[in-house]
C-alpha cells in the first residue's frame, strides 16, 4: 500500500511539475507579445495596407500561446 501510494504522490508531483513548466512558458513568451502588438500596430496604420509577414506573425505567435 505505501508503495501505491508513493506512486501516485510521484505522479501527482510530475504532473504539478508539468503544469508549473506550462504557465513557465507564459513567462518566457513576452518579447513575442510585443512583436505581435507591434504588427497589430503596423496593421492598425491607415498608410499601410496589411502587412504580409505579419498574419503569418500573428498565427506563430499564437500558436506558440
Amino acid at each position: 500500500m505505501g508503495e501505491k501510494k508513493a506512486l501516485l504522490e510521484n505522479r501527482e508531483r510530475r504532473i504539478r511539475k508539468s503544469k508549473e513548466k506550462r504557465q513557465g512558458s507564459f513567462k518566457i513568451n513576452p518579447p513575442n507579445l510585443k512583436g505581435l502588438s507591434m504588427d497589430l500596430s503596423f496593421i492598425r496604420c491607415p498608410y499601410q495596407p496589411l502587412p504580409l509577414p505579419s498574419p503569418h506573425k500573428v498565427s506563430r505567435a499564437l500558436t506558440v500561446l
